[in-house]
């Protein structure tokens, strides 16, 4: 990517051997024309894009301090190096007052020229690095994209390149931050952002990076075509291994941009991609097989069910235990981090649903109920264990509390079951009486009584049906009906199931034995 120089002289061969004499190119500069006088000159500025214009003084039409006024007036940006047979100081004055940067005797000293215009192209150099990186830190820091320079004005913009957004993050950012002081993430910083302009700076790479977060660096690379996205990877792989840092990177890259106004569409591409999990080994992440969820999955609803009965075992460790699993579902079927802190939210709220009776008191803000940084917690093990942590912190909150107030639930609840144990009664009936939700009833109830609503309904049921059978006259289809059971059938096979026997037969069991108490059980 050359700088632009015009030479300006009213003597063609002064012209042609400043031209074809000096190694430009090597100098990363390009000779765009030749102007014999001021007003060609001007007219080849207003078409071409010169970035450095090399003129002599005295000319016919319009002489060089004429031309440096105008370019002064139209294109600031140009740097002017001006040529003189004339030591003349006023002249030299005049130049310098119109903001020429360097002012050359003729016959011209070659290798005083050379060092001169090297110096200019390492001054635009430095402006363009300055420019690129204001733009960039102004792209990704709000919401738009910046304007892009006018045609008229110099190249800061690389105008005939490609372009490659590359973003880059260090692995479990958090412990390294809480392991840091500010000044030392500083350094961090500054150390990683070196790592990444020496990897591409000595394969001869136009880039410029700004931090968009504490934990995300974007580079903008500038490319011909010889720089496919294969080529790319192995850039940054070796970047990778020849990391020196006390973290590890990952980077994203995004797909080949042509156009300046595509740059917005890489930098979304590139912060969607930061959804992805750091993965182990993996320098470079495409978006290849990871998906946006958009549901609530069923292994969250199955997994509130199993954190709410293990929260009320106060002395078990399966608490520590239950969360590997739940995560090695998740990170299966590659699920991505915002996603499984979604899932993680969905369990914290469900188990406060579940616990609201208790009026639950939390030492310390649950992680995930709050502002969870992705960009700093940017891994699944990260994310297990900050889950870990708000599960321990529900726990010791439950625990104090629930052992008395659900014995003393249960009671009641007891009571109200056994008054209304004829009636069609159901869980949730009991649990409104109680004011709790059914899906805490359910799990209380089993941890106090050791059987579930309706084990315990039936067993109240056909105990009592046991006494009327003995007891009383009634029919067998009248007892099912005094203790709750609409359905004969279905009393009798309850009734079988719990006593081994028919009602019936239980019936002449019994009066046997009260008629002929002797006779022993068979």
């Amino acid at each position: 990517m050359y700088w632009k120089m015009l030479i300006v002289d009213d003597e063609p061969v002064i012209c042609r051997g400043l031209r074809y004499t000096i190694p430009w190119n090597s100098m990363g500069i390009e000779v765009v024309e030749e102007a014999y006088n001021g007003v060609e000159a001007l007219e080849a500025i207003n078409r071409l894009p010169a970035d450095i214009v090399l003129t002599d003084i005295r000319m016919p039409v319009m002489d060089g301090l004429e031309l440096a006024q105008r370019i002064a007036e139209c294109r600031p940006d140009a740097a002017v190096i001006m040529m003189s047979g004339f030591d003349d100081f006023e002249y030299a004055r005049q130049a310098m007052r119109l903001g020429v940067q360097d002012y050359l005797l003729k016959p011209v000293n070659i290798d005083e020229l050379s060092a001169i215009v090297s110096r200019m192209a390492a001054q635009l150099e430095e402006r363009r690095g300055l420019f690129l990186e204001h733009w960039l830190l102004h792209a990704v820091m709000k919401s738009g994209i910046p304007q892009f320079p006018e045609a008229g004005s110099t190249r800061m913009w690389p105008e005939e390149a490609q372009y490659r957004v590359v973003c880059s993050q260090l692995d479990d950012f958090a412990a390294l931050e809480e392991g840091l002081s500010a000044l030392d993430l500083d350094e961090v910083r500054s150390h990683w952002k070196k790592n990444i302009h020496e990897g591409l700076t000595g394969c001869k790479l136009l880039h410029v990076s700004a931090f968009a977060h504490k934990n995300l660096l974007v580079t903008l690379i500038f490319t011909d075509e010889s720089w496919d996205e294969s080529r790319l990877t192995e850039l940054l792989s070796q970047v990778y291994s020849a990391w020196d840092g006390l973290a590890t990177p990952r980077f994203i890259l995004c797909p080949e941009k042509n156009r300046q106004d595509q740059i917005r569409e890489a930098l979304q591409e590139a912060f969607s991609l930061l959804d992805v999990p750091f993965l182990k080994d993996v320098p470079v992440v495409s978006y290849n097989g990871w998906e946006k969820r958009s549901a609530i999955s069923r292994q969250a609803v199955y997994w509130e069910g199993r954190f709410a009965g293990i929260l009320l075992h106060p002395d078990s460790g399966e608490l520590e235990l239950c969360t590997e699993p739940f995560f090695t579902e998740l990170s299966s079927e590659k699920w991505l981090l915002s996603d499984v802190a979604e899932q993680c939210r969905y369990i914290l709220y469900g188990l406060f649903h579940r616990f609201e009776t208790l009026e639950l008191k939390l030492e310390e803000e649950l992680h995930f109920l709050g502002q969870l940084d992705l960009r700093v917690h940017n891994s699944y093990e990260r994310l297990q264990e900050l889950f870990r942590q708000d599960l321990r912190t529900l726990a010791e909150a439950i625990r104090p509390v629930s052992y008395s107030r659900n014995r003393s639930m249960i009671d009641r609840a007891e009571a109200y079951i056994r008054e209304h144990m004829s009636e069609n009664l159901k869980a949730t009936d009991a649990a409104d009486h109680i004011h709790v939700t059914p899906g805490y009833f359910s799990l209380m109830f089993r941890q106090e009584t050791g059987k579930n609503f309706n084990e315990y309904l039936n067993g109240l049921r056909i105990g009592k049906a046991k006494e009327l059978l003995i007891e009383s006259e009634d029919k067998v289809f009248e007892i099912a009906e005094a203790v709750g059971y609409n359905d004969y059938k279905h009393f009798v096979f309850i009734f079988k199931k719990i006593t081994g026997i028919t009602p019936t037969a239980y019936r002449d069991v019994h009066r046997d034995r009260r008629s002929n108490p002797n006779q022993e059980d068979k």
